[in-house]
């Protein structure tokens, strides 16, 4: 029965956490790209573009899944049973350690895995195996990747569509290369963004979607050139 439970229990928590991933992502998405924050737009410029990349992506993030859980639910968690005797002990102990170790997603990542560590913990603690977080795991982290990046390319069509990136973000963004541009300058660096993101639709032109990268990686730095 344990392992049929486990696996019961992997199948209904990846699908839980997979489906509440996707309705953050699209909330995070709906935001502008400036209260996204910088850790969200390093993680775009990871995400899968093509199949290839996908595979890979996925293949990796097996690994991560199945050794992180194999230290913190599996080593960790029964290092806390052992010294403590206690499963809650145990259980707060590893989502702590769990939570440090990803600190660099800020106070508000930290929380949340916290909370994810401790519903990891819990399901392995009551399925006595490391099969639900390790199916969890998986399925979280792949469809941070796989749906993200989907989301956050269908979030910068709709925004582009509906409002052009204005002079103010055109201007602030290439500020840093320290070439002085007029109004006029900066409404035709405006219009040539936008051609440039309508024809990159059909055409591949570049294999960056995001205007504002492209503001900094393409014309930024083709002006400091000159």
């Amino acid at each position: 029965q344990r392992p049929t439970l486990g696996l019961v229990l992997g199948l209904i928590l990846a699908a839980a956490l997979a489906a509440l991933q996707i309705v953050s992502l699209r909330q995070l998405a709906q935001l502008p790209l400036e209260r996204r924050g910088q850790l969200y737009q390093i993680a775009a410029k990871l995400m899968p573009q093509e199949l290839t990349e996908a595979l890979v992506f996925v293949a990796l993030v097996g690994t991560v899944s199945l050794c992180e859980e194999l230290v913190y639910r599996g080593f960790v968690f029964a290092v806390f049973q052992r010294v403590s005797g206690s499963v809650a002990v145990a259980i707060v102990g590893s989502a702590m350690l769990f939570a440090l170790g990803h600190i660099y997603q800020g106070r508000r990542g930290a929380a949340s895995t916290f909370a994810l560590g401790l519903l990891l913990a819990g399901a392995r603690s009551w399925s006595n195996s490391l099969l639900p977080p390790i199916m969890a795991h998986l399925a979280v982290d792949s469809v941070a990747g796989l749906v993200g990046r989907q989301e956050a390319k269908r979030s910068a069509e709709a925004q582009h569509r509906a409002d052009p990136v204005p002079l103010e973000t055109i201007a602030a963004t290439l500020a840093p290369f320290r070439v002085p541009l007029d109004q006029e300058q900066l409404r035709h660096f405006q219009n040539y963004l936008y051609l440039l993101l309508q024809w990159n639709k059909s055409i591949n032109l570049t294999a960056i979607e995001d205007p504002i990268e492209m503001l900094s990686r393409h014309f930024g730095e083709s002006l400091f050139a000159a």
